[in-house]
């Protein structure tokens, strides 16, 4: 379903609800409070969105059609899209503070409170999964019939 032709996507988020609606030739990333009262976060061009799991004051949607990951910082910066990128996999650390993501090819890790994203590894095969190493210490990433680690520094 393509946003905005049969319905909107939105998800709750304690009292208030966070809204992703078609208006004009965009789509409207908006915070509604309890009265229905809304406020703009970020547009962004049309496409399949949905809302996935982020942490904290963060919103992640993912447009089915491009293949892309839009992270939000749903705070007061003047700036709320940290990252618009190619991505068919992603996995939040297991304290929500860094994504592990990759677009099948590459496997990289955006930090969205330094705004650092690095690529830890670049392969010629399609990657199948990732995970986090249960220490957060290492990306895990499986291509067909094997599975790889590399562990960060620090």
């Amino acid at each position: 379903m393509r946003l905005g032709e049969s319905a909107d996507t939105s998800m709750s988020v304690g009292t208030e609800r966070l809204v992703a609606q078609i208006v004009k030739d965009q789509v409207a990333v908006s915070r509604l409070n309890a009265e229905e009262i809304s406020s703009l976060i970020a547009y962004l061009p049309v496409g399949s969105y949905a809302f996935e799991p982020a942490p904290n004051d963060f919103v992640l949607l993912f447009d089915r059609s491009r293949g892309r990951i839009v992270l939000i910082d749903t705070g007061p910066d003047d700036h709320p899209i940290l990252l618009n990128t190619d991505a068919i996999r992603w996995t939040w650390e297991s304290d929500g503070h860094r994504l592990l993501y990759s677009d099948g090819n590459d496997v990289r890790v955006y930090d969205p409170v330094t705004r650092l994203n690095d690529t830890i590894t670049r392969l010629s095969g399609p990657i199948i999964d990732i995970a986090w190493h249960p220490a957060d210490s290492a990306a895990i990433f499986t291509q067909a019939g094997h599975v790889s680690l590399i562990e960060f520094d620090g």
